[in-house]
């Protein structure tokens, strides 16, 4: 669990986290804030299984907070049964064919950039989430995160030259960092990918 605690908060932001009874409550920025992005991804799981679901992402800018806010909204249906918590990552690849292995390691455009086993830099990789809350056999999150966002041209933008992904996992993320010079931790960043969904950027952009 102390894991678990020091993970969210890196992905969260001060006073726009709101944990109260496992939701999320953002603080949002005015209405003609022109620093507006949205995203979303088709969430599918492989060819026969009824897996499928969708993330919604949408940055603002906020007049008291130095960087953008990417607010993330997931739903999945039709996961096998397994723990009541998923790891859900963004991937460095816009691409979920010919298998899920397609989206590449976590995103992250970090100093310590590493996003294949051992990985150094895990769990501070810019693309990882809080857990998917798994309810019978739907999951869904509801959170927010300072460390990538949607608009382009930006150092930590997922819309980069190859894109990026969204994959759940079989298992939850235990967020241990692995230290130098030791193997990978098997299974602690969520095991086996299940469903996965490239990310398109929203058709309003910076335009409302």
């Amino acid at each position: 669990m102390k894991s678990r605690s020091r993970f969210l908060i890196g992905v969260c932001l001060g006073a726009l986290c709101g944990l109260a009874a496992g939701g999320v409550t953002i603080a949002t920025g005015d209405d003609d804030d022109d620093a507006r992005y949205t995203a979303e991804a088709e969430i599918l799981g492989p060819p026969g299984s009824d897996i499928r679901g969708e993330a919604r992402f949408e940055q603002r800018s906020l007049d008291d907070q130095p960087t953008p806010v990417v607010e993330v909204k997931v739903w999945v249906r039709g996961l096998p049964p397994g723990p009541s918590e998923r790891a859900f990552h963004v991937h460095e690849t816009g691409a979920c064919e010919p298998t899920f292995a397609a989206a590449g390691g976590h995103f992250d455009t970090g100093p310590a950039r590493n996003t294949t086993p051992p990985d150094y830099n895990h769990p501070y990789h810019l693309g990882d989430l809080p857990a998917l809350e798994v309810r019978g056999r739907t999951a869904r999150m509801h959170g927010v995160t300072t460390r990538f966002v949607l608009q382009p041209d930006h150092a930590t933008t997922i819309f980069d030259d190859d894109g990026a992904s969204v994959i759940v996992h079989e298992l939850e993320d235990r967020g241990e960092e692995t230290p130098p010079g030791e193997p990978g931790l098997a299974g602690s960043a969520g095991g086996g990918r299940v469903a996965c969904g490239v990310i398109e950027m929203g058709d309003d952009g910076d335009d409302d």
